[in-house]
């Protein structure tokens, strides 16, 4: 169901210092589906970090707060089955 006064933007906060914007959505179903998955919907920004996490945000359009975090996902490097670390799975 789309809320014509709030979007969903997906986050990645895995730096606590700062955030990198991965994407917004109208509703809460289309950003869960987008981030939901076995590889992160983004890149990591750091280069030398074993985890991504992604948090998605309800924002109200207009004047606002920074948003309530409405869901997390969190992947890490799959060192048991890829010795490069290049693949990722979720963490449950």
């Amino acid at each position: 169901m789309i809320n014509p006064t709030h979007v969903y933007e997906a986050v990645d906060c895995t730096n606590d210092e700062m955030y990198f914007p991965v994407g917004i959505w109208h509703s809460l179903e289309d950003a869960a589906n987008a981030c939901d998955g076995d590889e992160p919907p983004c890149d990591e920004q750091s280069g030398d970090d074993d985890r991504i996490v992604v948090e998605i945000r309800e924002r109200a359009i207009g004047f606002s707060e920074h948003g309530k975090r409405v869901a997390s996902f969190e992947w890490e490097r799959d060192w048991d089955n890829d010795p490069l670390g290049i693949d990722w799975k979720p963490v449950q």
